[in-house]
């Protein structure tokens, strides 16, 4: 069984809980197959995930000379149809001319932890993201997909985020380790969102995949 098979056995066991099951279900009744199922397994079960949430919000002031990341935790921050309250994207804004469908970049801390163990210490911010969330399985983020965070703030996922050379910046990155590092993030830099509702969020605030 290759190392990426584990890690999906690992993070299935430990993110999916069908409900009236504890830890101890029988593997007889709901297998990790069934457990890849994120509404209602093939054993009729609801499947249930743990609390999502927000881990940590994350800002860059604009500075000259500097680049949009790595960003810092904040405890909370306002958002914009136009992005976070105080938050400079470089790329954004230089690039994209301020469009609406990169207001926001969140990523899952799952998948800073599987970065991790590739070999990389990031950390919630360092690849640029304004929200680092845990509780959702990656795969169920995609183009389209709606989450509230917080109370009021509401975003639509617009597409996925590719790697970029301003990740040289990175201590642990470099001109050095750039080209390995971006290969190794394809398809793992995080999900741009447009903003569809304004709000104030903080850290610990849950956040929910619309229906």
């Amino acid at each position: 069984m290759g190392r990426e098979r584990k890690r999906e056995e690992k993070y299935l066991e430990t993110y999916y809980v069908p409900v009236g099951f504890d830890r101890g279900y029988p593997r007889g009744g709901c297998g990790l197959a069934d457990l890849q199922q994120p509404a209602v397994g093939r054993c009729g079960q609801e499947i249930g995930l743990m609390e999502a949430r927000v881990v940590q919000v994350n800002v860059k002031a604009a500075v000259s000379g500097e680049r949009g990341l790595p960003k810092k935790a904040v405890q909370s921050a306002f958002v914009e149809v136009s992005g976070l309250r105080g938050d400079f994207n470089q790329y954004r804004s230089e690039k994209l001319d301020n469009e609406l469908d990169s207001a926001v970049l969140l990523i899952c801390r799952e998948t800073l932890e599987a970065i991790r163990e590739d070999g990389f210490p990031v950390e919630p911010g360092h690849l640029g993201e304004n929200f680092t969330i845990e509780g959702i399985p990656p795969g169920m983020l995609r183009e389209g997909g709606q989450l509230t965070l917080g109370d009021a703030a509401r975003v639509e996922i617009s597409r996925a985020c590719d790697p970029c050379r301003n990740l040289e910046v990175l201590p642990y990155v470099g001109r050095e380790r750039l080209t390995p590092f971006m290969k190794l993030l394809r398809g793992r830099r995080g999900w741009y969102a447009r903003v569809l509702k304004e709000g104030l969020v903080r850290d610990g605030d849950p956040v929910s995949l619309v229906d």
